[in-house]
């Protein structure tokens, strides 16, 4: 439980825009139309008689930049940002409508590596630190890394993420418990769809601050029909079912893995 409010304490805009075009040399050039967003992803499971319901909520600003966000369940607590120029400049984490914590220049870039640290106190007045780290190539994350540093744990997560031409190809998960590592884990994506990824918007700082790394749902172009698991050997297959709006963006996604049903439903600003 606590790992999961250091995480919540750090995580998380550049676009593409979609232009409709005109031959004739007669009339004005179309403005450009904003691009679509996710604005809400509202997470379903029911396994066992027991349904859990959470709604995490984008808001952005003029720029399409991520200035806000939480759980709709519970308002109270939330996160936002402001900007200096493409980067935050500062992020302010909010506990029941209580600055919790507030950090200068959250986020350290170097190249294709962007960077988040957040030290913070626990009871017995020693400290924790938490560092996140994603590395993209173009504006898709091919490593999340999570290392959480605590007065006897050291755990180290990397859940790594593979491509080609732009639709996700499968990925792998490992981590470490003090130095003793896990069995690793990895899984490919046996079969994708021609629509749109409700993220396909989203650009790097987007991304991150969306605390999205870790979700395969999340990369790539397309949207994920079928997962096979390759290790450990005979993990099972998971299968996707979704819909779509006009445009072709997903409005809602199912996958039912064995007793449990998960359901994402997305809004789009606009």
């Amino acid at each position: 439980m606590k790992n999961k409010h250091l995480l919540f304490c750090v995580l998380t805009a550049l676009s593409a825009f979609l232009f409709s075009c005109s031959k004739s040399d007669n009339t004005t050039p179309p403005a450009a139309v904003a691009p679509k967003l996710v604005k809400e992803v509202k997470s379903t499971e029911t396994a066992n008689g027991t349904t859990d319901i959470n709604t995490l909520v984008f808001e952005y600003n003029e720029k399409n930049q991520l200035i806000k966000r939480f759980y709709k369940e519970s308002p109270a607590s939330f996160t936002t940002y402001t900007y200096s120029g493409d980067l935050p400049l500062t992020e302010k984490i909010y506990i029941n409508n209580n600055l919790y914590q507030e950090t200068a220049n959250p986020i350290q870039v170097n190249g294709n590596i962007y960077t988040m640290l957040t030290v913070t106190g626990n009871a017995s007045g020693s400290k924790d630190s938490v560092f996140v780290q994603y590395t993209f190539d173009n504006n898709e994350i091919t490593q999340f890394r999570v290392l959480i540093k605590q007065p006897v744990t050291i755990t180290d997560m990397k859940t790594g993420f593979i491509y080609s031409g732009g639709a996700l190809t499968g990925g792998n998960y490992i981590s470490t418990l003090n130095g003793q590592q896990s069995v690793p884990s990895s899984w490919a994506v046996k079969k994708s769809d021609d629509k749109t990824n409700p993220y396909l918007n989203a650009g790097r700082v987007n991304k991150t601050l969306m605390s999205i790394g870790q979700d395969p749902l999340a990369r790539g172009k397309n949207n994920i029909q079928e997962i096979e698991v390759t290790e450990p050997a005979g993990g099972g297959t998971q299968t996707f079912t979704h819909t779509y709006d006009a445009d072709g963006y997903a409005l809602t996604t199912i996958s039912v893995l064995g007793t449990s049903t998960y359901r994402k439903e997305y809004t789009y600003t606009r």
